[in-house]
C-alpha cells in the first residue's frame, strides 16, 4: 500500500533552505562584526601610534628648551665672570648659584599669559614634524620642586570617536655650573619618570 505524503517533500526542502539562509544570515553578520573590529582596532592602532610619536617629539622639544636654557645660563655666568675681571671691588659671583637662579628664570619665563615658556613651546603643534592631522591635543603642565622640575605632558588623539591618551611627566634636573664642563648629556638632566597609555 502507498502512503501519499502529499507536500511532505516540500516542507522538508522549506525547512532545509530556511535552515540555510539563517545560517548564512548568522555567518555574514558574524563577518561583518568581526570586519567592523577589525577596522576600529585598526583605528585605536593608527591613534596610539600617532600619539605614541609626538610623545617622543615632545621629549625632543623638552630638551631643546631644557638646552636652550643651559647655553643662556652658562653664557650668562661667563658674561658675568668677565664682567668682574674688569672691576676690582666687585665681591667675587658665586657661579653655581648665578647659573640655577638663570636657569630657573629661562624654564619659567611668561610666554604666554597662564604659561610658562616650556609649556607654550611643547604645546605648540607647529614645533611638531610628526603632527600632521588636527586631531592631536597638547596640555603641559610645569611644577618646580627641590632641584627639579616635574612637566607633565599629555597627548589626547581624537578622531571618529576614538580616543587615544598618553601622560608622560619629565624630570628635569637642575645641574651645576660645573656639570657643564664634564660634558654632562642632556639625557641626565631631562628623564622620563612616568609614561601611562590611559585610554
Amino acid at each position: 500500500m502507498i502512503k501519499k505524503n502529499e507536500g511532505s517533500v516540500l516542507v522538508i526542502v522549506l525547512i532545509s533552505t530556511s535552515l540555510i539562509v539563517l545560517m548564512g544570515i548568522v555567518s555574514f553578520s558574524m563577518s561583518s562584526n568581526n570586519l567592523i573590529m577589525r577596522m576600529m582596532d585598526s583605528k585605536l592602532r593608527k591613534g596610539y601610534y600617532i600619539t605614541d610619536g609626538v610623545s617622543e617629539e615632545g621629549y625632543l622639544n623638552v630638551c631643546k628648551i631644557v638646552n636652550q636654557g643651559l647655553t643662556y645660563s652658562y653664557n650668562k655666568v661667563i658674561e658675568e665672570s668677565l664682567n668682574q675681571q674688569y672691576i676690582e671691588d666687585k665681591e667675587k659671583i658665586d657661579e653655581n648659584k648665578l647659573f640655577i637662579e638663570t636657569f630657573k628664570k629661562y624654564i619659567k619665563t611668561r610666554k604666554v599669559i597662564g604659561k610658562y615658556m616650556i609649556e607654550w613651546y611643547v604645546e605648540n603643534k607647529n614645533n611638531y614634524r610628526t603632527i600632521e592631522e588636527e586631531n592631536i591635543e597638547i596640555y603641559a603642565n610645569l611644577e618646580e620642586e627641590t632641584n627639579i622640575f616635574l612637566l607633565d605632558l599629555s597627548f589626547l588623539y581624537n578622531k571618529d570617536n576614538l580616543t587615544k591618551r598618553i601622560k608622560v611627566t619629565y624630570e628635569i634636573r637642575l645641574p651645576c655650573f660645573e656639570d657643564l664642563n664634564k660634558n654632562i648629556d642632556i639625557k641626565d638632566i631631562v628623564k622620563i619618570i612616568d609614561w601611562k597609555n590611559l585610554y
